[in-house]
């Protein structure tokens, strides 16, 4: 496989409260973003959003669902990716919950309803495949968040064959985090992540994802790429350019380019 971009976003959902923030004032810069990627993760989606972005950029499919119900009610976590590039051999969602095939499902009254979007892609013409997951973790209560990180640590092990993995998410926990550190850990699951940042040749931009539509959080890097050892990292990416003083998310864009060894 010759090299493939790669995005994780979380987009900010579109809210009244945001004023000259609102979705309808950042959509082309967004759209711009994800057409430049061949797969890309994108966050806190509600389904006008994803429609516009579908919709602008026609050579992408994607997968996704509503959190609340499975279908287009609430934020999704969908999966982008190139159809020139890519076909889709499988693909589903699960929440992150005792009950993970159950929409809306949670576990802590104080918690949020969260998931993970995942998707089998074929690469055309070679014999290579993609295993991407893309999740936003519990902002409210850290046991959620380290539960929900287990929870996909064993999906992975149960979901995923010789695949090359990738898992894109707002994990609303930085490296110094217990839900950074379950992902991250080594020898502990039969599927190893590794953070892009970390083994990357060239990295690029501020060590914050998190911005507030105001400047760059520091201490924020909440937003990653996980990849198994069968990647080499040429760059890793946060875009922190504002367009007239402002940016098109409340976080940084994270990009990834990427070859399997």
């Amino acid at each position: 496989m010759t090299e493939i971009e790669l995005l994780s976003y979380n987009l900010r959902r579109d809210t009244r409260a945001d004023g000259a923030n609102r979705w309808r004032h950042r959509r082309d810069r967004v759209a711009t973003t994800v057409r430049g990627v061949d797969v890309a993760g994108l966050q806190e989606v509600k389904w006008p959003m994803l429609r516009d972005l579908v919709y602008g950029a026609p050579i992408h499919r994607w997968v996704g669902a509503g959190r609340a119900d499975g279908r287009r009610d609430g934020e999704f976590v969908p999966v982008l990716w190139r159809a020139d590039r890519f076909v889709a051999v499988g693909h589903g969602n699960f929440w992150l919950s005792s009950r993970p095939d159950v929409p809306g499902s949670k576990e802590h009254e104080r918690a949020v309803v969260r998931m993970a979007t995942w998707v089998r892609l074929a690469e055309r013409g070679t014999d290579r495949r993609l295993f991407v997951l893309n999740t936003h973790l519990d902002h409210r209560v850290e046991p959620a968040r380290v539960e929900g990180a287990h929870q996909i640590r064993r999906a992975l092990d149960d979901l995923v064959g010789d695949e090359a993995v990738v898992v894109t998410g707002d994990l609303n926990a930085t490296p110094d985090d217990e839900a950074y550190a379950v992902l991250t850990a080594p020898d502990t699951h039969r599927v190893a992540l590794i953070d892009a940042k970390a083994v990357a040749e060239h990295c690029e931009g501020p060590a914050t994802t998190l911005n507030g539509f105001d400047a760059p959080r520091p201490g924020k890097r909440i937003d990653v790429i996980l990849l198994s050892p069968a990647w080499a990292v040429t760059t890793y990416r946060v875009d922190d350019r504002a367009e007239g003083g402002r940016y098109p998310s409340d976080h940084f864009p994270v990009e990834v380019v990427a070859r399997l060894h």
